[in-house]
């Protein structure tokens, strides 16, 4: 199959769908773990839980990623629709792998999971290295190989826009 062919949709088992959670959610739980707790100072436990920045952050960095994750599905689905070249995007589709795989890609691991050509592939990995939205770090057992993942800077990136903030002017 051509890179540049339109992808066979698949359906994910319901196991691994995503979930987002909004923090109106979390707030409901808790609301509802009063209710069933019924003890006031269990009810203060959970509100102390609810108020740990940490959980909020987790929380809303699962929203994030459950953002991110239905945006590659629904370019997925989008592509067994219409024509793969009509929204062909290599560099915002290995921007999305980085950012949910939280991990390292080689060069050819990175092309193949974005469908790209590899000599496409690395024109847009030297553009988002360039960009420093993308980090290249020497294999540690392989000189031929390098690694390939996602930035701070890009990380950040891809948190506001998942997020719905408008950029700082």
């Amino acid at each position: 199959m051509n890179d540049d062919s339109p992808g066979k949709g698949r359906r994910r088992p319901a196991e691994t769908r995503s979930v987002t959670l909004r923090q109106r959610d979390v707030d409901d739980a808790v609301r509802l773990l009063r209710r069933l707790v019924g003890d006031r100072q269990k009810s203060a436990a959970l509100d102390e839980l609810r108020q740990q920045p940490r959980l909020v952050q987790d929380v809303h960095r699962l929203s994030l990623i459950n953002r991110a994750r239905q945006e590659l599905q629904d370019r997925r689905r989008r592509e067994t629709i219409f024509p793969l070249p009509m929204f062909r995007e290599p560099a915002w589709e290995m921007l999305l792998l980085l950012y949910l795989e939280e991990r390292r890609f080689t060069i050819a691991s990175l092309a193949a999971a974005s469908r790209a050509k590899a000599s496409t592939a690395l024109r847009w990995i030297d553009h988002l290295i360039a960009e420093e939205l993308v980090v290249r770090t020497d294999h540690p057992t392989d000189a031929r190989a390098v690694h390939l993942a996602i930035s701070e800077k890009g990380r950040q990136a891809l948190d506001l826009y998942f997020s719905g903030v408008q950029p700082p002017a």
